[in-house]
Parts: C-alpha cells; sequence; structure tokens
C-alpha cells in the first residue's frame, strides 16, 4: 500500500498496478489480484487520501487491463 500510495503521490497513476505478496503465487501472475494506484488512493491538491483498502478494491487480471 505504501507503495500505490508514494506512487500516485509522484502522479503515477494509469499505467502501474498494484498487489500484495501473499497473492502472488505459481499460475497467479494473469489471474484478478491486481489493482490501479488511483482505485487504492486520490491525489488532489497534492493531498492523498485512502479511497477503498487493497481488499476492497476493484481487481482485475492483466489480459482483461489490456484489453
Amino acid at each position: 500500500m505504501s507503495i500505490a500510495q508514494k506512487t500516485v503521490a509522484a502522479g503515477g497513476k494509469r499505467g502501474l498496478w498494484f498487489t500484495t505478496a501473499d497473492s502472488i503465487a505459481s499460475g497467479t501472475v494473469l489471474e484478478s489480484i491486481w489493482t490501479r494506484g488511483i482505485d487504492l488512493f486520490h491525489l488532489r491538491n497534492e493531498q492523498i487520501s485512502p479511497v477503498s483498502s487493497f481488499a476492497n478494491a476493484e481487481r482485475t487480471d492483466l489480459l482483461e487491463a489490456l484489453r
């Protein structure tokens, strides 16, 4: 979460996807374990505020994200 927060604060909003280490296992990399930083944090007037916890954030798989 801290990496996602720092990424949004630095202006990286759309092209970067995040997950948790415990979600990654053999064969899960393409599954719906990924979420965008902007689905977790909001940047407004240089202030970062949480939008959602990772547990409640919308997730997608990488193949769907590329469509």
